[in-house]
Order: structure tokens, then C-alpha cells, then sequence
């Protein structure tokens, strides 16, 4: 009886040993099959079916810079441009060198109804963020490693090399190595706080007035379209403070935007 027990146990142990192993491969077919279809759907201009496979994809928790990207141009190809906008805005979010991603979002956002000139930013700034925007946060990550294994080098090269000159040509090296390593992270951490950022948004109301409180007796300060990009203040209730590129603020209720 115990015998039987024990077989049966591993048995079981077994079975679910293998479905767990195959179960990745299983996953990751299917998600390969809705990419696929998605692709497919695109190409014969079946656009609505294009969005709803890569919306399986992403829903499933598979996710990528690339996935937002085609999501976006379906959306875009679709007609629903703050839909594209919102994706090509979480594209740059997981990658903000995607090039073909910054321009599409140009394309779109030239379509919707708000001009709005963004405050003015100082050249210093622009130059900063122009460094961290120029790869993606896994590319920062990877620099570093590298930097860092050229710092240790340089470092054991130091102390067990014999030759004076050697020792000279290595300590440079090491010094730039440490230095860029330091930029690299810094422009990295910038990176992830911006992929982590909860704080932007993109409205989905085709008008919308914004308000002087969190309620609808507050006096219209401005009218803001769909499409438009917009930070996130705070809350209160079902009413969120916003600020647009201006530096305008104003309160709108919390279900007329999706946050990137």
C-alpha cells in the first residue's frame, strides 16, 4: 500500500513537473500565434482584429516597446488617434530610442485639436534628457556592466601587473571607465523613473472643460480635446488635478483619460 503510494506521488510530481516546464513553451506560442494573426490582420487592412490580437498579447502580461508600437499603428490605421497617441507614448515609455515611435507620435499628435506650447525648459535640461532618451533602459543597464568589468580590469591589471608602464596606461583607463559607469547609471536611473512614472495621461473626452475645483459647479478655467498628453497632480474622489505642457492647471474627473 505504501509502495502504491509512493509510486502514485511521483506520478503526480511527475505531471506537474512537465506541465509547468512545457507550460512557458505553451505560452509563449500562443503569444507568437496572436502576434502573428495581429501582423496578418494589419497587412489586410483588418485593423480592428489587429488591435484586438496584440491587446490579447499585452493583456497576458507580455509586453515590449515593439508591442505598443504595432498596437499604436493599428490603433492609428483604425482612426482612433488618442488610442494611438496613448500607445505610442507607452512605446517610449519601454524604449525611449524607438525612433520610429517619437515620429509616429508626431504624426498623430498633429492630428489632434490642442496647440499647446510647452513651458520653456532650460537648454541644460533638454541636453539631460536628450542623454537618458538615447537608449533604452536595458541598453543603459548593459553599458554599466561593462564599464564596471573594464573598472575591475583596469583595477586587477594595477595591482598584479609588473610593468611601470602598464600600471601608467591602465590608471586612465580605469578612471574613465569609473567615470562613464557613474554618467551611465545616473542616465539609466532616469530610465527607469520614467518608465515607472504613473503621473502622465492621455485624454479620451472629445471636449473637456477644465475646472477651477473637483466638482461640476467649478468655474471653466480651459477646454482641452482628446488626445492631448497631461500630468497628473493628484487626487480627490473621483476628480483628478491636471497640469498640461503650459503649466495650465485644473481639475477633470478622473474617468475622461488613460494613464500611460
Amino acid at each position: 500500500m505504501i509502495r502504491k503510494l509512493f509510486i502514485y506521488f511521483i506520478l503526480i510530481g511527475s505531471t506537474i513537473f512537465s506541465a509547468q516546464a512545457k507550460n512557458p513553451q505553451t505560452e509563449e506560442a500562443q503569444y507568437q500565434t496572436w502576434i502573428d494573426s495581429a501582423s496578418q490582420a494589419y497587412k489586410n487592412n483588418e485593423f480592428d482584429k489587429a488591435v484586438e490580437y496584440y491587446e490579447q498579447v499585452i493583456s497576458h502580461g507580455m509586453v515590449s516597446a515593439d508591442l505598443h508600437y504595432n498596437l499604436a499603428n493599428a490603433w492609428y490605421k483604425h482612426g482612433f488617434i488618442a488610442n494611438a497617441i496613448l500607445h505610442y507614448e507607452k512605446a517610449l515609455k519601454y524604449n525611449p530610442a524607438h525612433e520610429d515611435a517619437r515620429f509616429n507620435l508626431l504624426m498623430a499628435n498633429s492630428l489632434i485639436t490642442d496647440r499647446i506650447e510647452p513651458a520653456e525648459v532650460p537648454f541644460y535640461k533638454k541636453w539631460y534628457k536628450s542623454m537618458w532618451q538615447s537608449m533604452s533602459l536595458n541598453g543603459w543597464a548593459y553599458l554599466s556592466i561593462i564599464l564596471f568589468i573594464i573598472l575591475l580590469a583596469s583595477v586587477l591589471i594595477f595591482v598584479f601587473s609588473r610593468s611601470v608602464f602598464i600600471k601608467k596606461l591602465i590608471v586612465p583607463i580605469g578612471f574613465l571607465a569609473l567615470l562613464i559607469m557613474i554618467l551611465s547609471l545616473s542616465l539609466g536611473s532616469e530610465a527607469k523613473s520614467y518608465m515607472e512614472d504613473t503621473h502622465k495621461a492621455v485624454i479620451f473626452e472629445p471636449t473637456l472643460n477644465v475646472k477651477s475645483s473637483p466638482d461640476d459647479s467649478g468655474t471653466n478655467l480651459f477646454t482641452i480635446h482628446e488626445g492631448l498628453k497631461v500630468e497628473i497632480r493628484q487626487h480627490l474622489g473621483e476628480w483628478s488635478e491636471i497640469e498640461i505642457a503650459d503649466g495650465r492647471v485644473g481639475w477633470v474627473p478622473t474617468e475622461t483619460y488613460m494613464k500611460i
